[in-house]
């Protein structure tokens, strides 16, 4: 359906889905993808933020990952970024209300606002390997009850690997 409108699939990476595309094949697929305007990347505040709170210290191939992983961010995005809103605050809150999860609700905050953005922005495709946590059956039951009821999409969820077979 979204091919067939010749539009781009509009993704929303979860904060563990930027540094898999450190490998440089990868990265390369889907900056030619989102060069072709088959994906289109958006951010969000709270990932950026999450990405932001990686410890100074971690590196990566002798860079500092945290730099690594934000200039990674900025690539892919480029400018479609989203804020964190009200409606945004309101809709992961409902989330937390009717979550019966293994998870704590604090733990799963980020996870809800995520999703949230995504749910009320109509993305397509979210992408992540919480699979504990923001892909686990217990959760996406929670956004699919939730989304119904406020008469919202819920995007697609894939693992960070099915996102890459997409490209």
């Amino acid at each position: 359906q979204v091919e067939a409108m010749n539009q781009p699939l509009r993704v929303l990476l979860d904060t563990n889905g930027y540094d898999p595309f450190l490998e440089d094949s990868d990265l390369s697929k889907l900056l030619n993808a989102i060069g072709a305007n088959k994906i289109l990347v958006y951010g969000f505040k709270v990932v950026r933020q999450e990405l932001r709170d990686i410890p100074k210290n971690i590196l990566y191939e002798k860079q500092n990952f945290r730099i690594v992983t934000l200039k990674l961010y900025d690539k892919i995005v480029q400018n479609h970024e989203y804020g964190l809103t009200p409606f945004v605050e309101k809709l992961a809150q409902e989330y937390s209300e009717f979550y019966a999860g293994t998870r704590s609700k604090d733990k799963m905050r980020k996870d809800f606002l995520i999703v949230a953005c995504a749910s009320i922005h109509q993305l397509d495709v979210l992408a992540s390997n919480g699979h504990q946590t923001m892909l686990s059956d217990d959760a996406i039951k929670t956004y699919t009850k939730v989304n119904i009821e406020n008469e919202l999409p819920l995007p697609t969820f894939y693992s960070v690997d099915e996102f890459k077979k997409l490209l």
